[in-house]
């Protein structure tokens, strides 16, 4: 734990994609892998302090997370790509990047970082929501 700081816990997540794609005949064929990470080793708590709803508060955040890969995820497979797949595929990537920091910064205002225990609750029933959405995107 950051004892510099007076944040109880921090999860750290992301997105990552590999991506594979041909060009025949002017057809695009995309094999795009994205995925939702966690980072363990630069996430952390202070466990004398870490109670069940900053955990949840945690959690959350990598739900978003997962969720912004779900989006990604979609948007790759309904994209028309041409031969500048990499940077199409790259620019979609970095528009995600932008909405999940934008997202998360949203969602620990909203809450309060988990003190606003109302916003918490509709935080959580709204992502549960679109996580249930997107599951053919999982």
């Amino acid at each position: 734990p950051d004892n510099t700081t007076q944040a109880v816990a921090i999860t750290a997540s992301g997105l990552s994609y590999n991506l594979a794609a041909t060009v025949k005949n002017g057809n695009v064929k995309v094999d795009c892998e994205i995925g939702a990470y966690f980072y363990p080793y630069e996430s952390w708590c202070k466990l004398n302090l870490a109670d069940r709803n900053i955990l949840a508060h945690e959690q959350l955040h990598f739900d978003i997370t997962e969720l912004m890969a779900r989006k990604f995820r979609k948007e790759v497979a309904d994209a028309k790509f041409t031969k500048n797949v990499k940077n199409e595929v790259n620019a979609i990537y970095k528009r995600m990047n932008a909405s999940l920091d934008s997202l998360q910064n949203l969602y620990d205002v909203s809450t309060n970082y988990s003190i606003d225990k109302e916003q918490q609750a509709i935080w959580l029933l709204k992502i549960a929501h679109e996580l249930e959405a997107t599951d053919k995107y999982k």
